[in-house]
């Protein structure tokens, strides 16, 4: 058993700990959705996703794949609601989809107190 004041302090540490989890594994999600919406009519390829979001300074290196299958990963799940898919130069490409439920969604992230995109600079290899 743990005193009052320690297990105060371990409860403070795993609510944060919890917090740092949910952001990193939303971030992506909330990252790509930020590319397509930037440019809703405009067709991306996973590549150049991949620019954009090391343009934008996201932090792929908690990521213990590819970053290009992560982000083709979580992009293919946004297709139904918040993406279209289609193949420009016989490549998959994806756009925003401009759906009233995604329009009330983004309102809804735009305006909520909780939202907070992590972003991290990109891992650069030493020489």
């Amino acid at each position: 058993m743990l005193a009052d004041d320690q297990r105060e302090e371990f409860m403070k540490w795993m609510a944060e700990t919890t917090k740092i989890g949910d952001a990193t594994e939303s971030s992506l999600t909330d990252a790509i959705r930020e590319v397509l919406y930037a440019e809703p009519k405009a067709w991306f390829t996973v590549a150049q996703m991949r620019g954009r979001l090391r343009t934008n300074e996201f932090d792929f290196s908690t990521y213990a794949s590819n970053p290009l299958s992560s982000i083709s990963a979580t992009v293919r799940r946004l297709v139904p609601k918040d993406a279209e898919l289609s193949e420009v130069d016989g490549v998959s490409a994806y756009r925003a989809r401009n759906t009233k439920a995604a329009r009330e969604r983004r309102a809804a992230e735009a305006t909520s107190p909780l939202r907070k995109t992590v972003w991290r600079k990109p891992y650069r290899r030493p020489n």
